[in-house]
C-alpha cells in the first residue's frame, strides 16, 4: 500500500493530528478475509505514523455504489458512516469551515470566527497526476487580487 504511506507520511508532515479512513472498491472483493487483513494492515500503519491506530474509525465502502446509487449497504449508508465517524472523531480546526466551492478561478471558504472576510485561494496552477489526482496550488489571502 504505497499510496496509504504516502498519504499518512504527507498528513503527519502538515500537522494533521487524526484522521478517518475510506477504504474503497469493496465491491470488487469477494473474500471477507482480505478485508480484515487491509483493515489490520491499515490500523498498523496508522500506529507506524504515530496516529492512534485501534480508535481510528475504518469505514469499507464503494463510492461508485453510492454516486451510481445501487447497492445502497456498501453504497450510500458507507459514505453517511464516514461522515458521521468524520463528524465524531474529528476536531474542528477554529476559525475554519470545510464547505468551499471554486468559483471563477477561487476556492471559497468561509472562516468561522472574528474575521469576516472570505478565505480566497486564486487558483495558479493545477497539476494532474495519474492514478493519483488534481491538486490546485496558490497563495492563500484574505483579499482578492483582482
Amino acid at each position: 500500500m504505497p499510496q496509504t504511506r504516502e498519504h499518512l507520511l504527507l498528513a503527519k508532515q502538515v500537522g494533521i493530528k487524526k484522521l478517518c479512513v475510506f477504504i474503497n472498491k469493496i465491491d470488487v472483493i469477494d473474500d471477507p478475509e482480505m478485508l480484515e487483513l487491509v483493515d489490520m494492515e491499515i490500523r498498523e500503519l496508522l500506529n507506524q505514523y504515530g496516529y492512534d491506530g485501534e480508535n481510528t474509525p475504518i469505514v469499507m465502502g464503494s463510492a461508485l455504489a453510492a454516486l451510481e446509487g445501487r447497492d445502497n449497504e456498501i453504497g450510500k449508508e458507507r459514505i453517511e458512516k464516514l461522515l458521521n465517524a468524520c463528524d465524531e472523531w474529528l476536531e474542528v480546526p477554529p476559525r475554519r469551515s470545510y464547505l468551499s466551492k471554486i468559483y471563477l478561478g477561487y476556492i471559497l471558504t468561509p472562516r468561522v470566527g472574528d474575521l469576516e472576510k472570505p478565505f480566497l485561494l486564486p487558483i495558479e496552477d493545477t497539476f494532474s497526476i495519474a492514478a493519483r489526482g488534481t491538486v490546485c496550488t496558490g497563495k492563500a489571502s484574505t483579499t482578492s487580487p483582482c
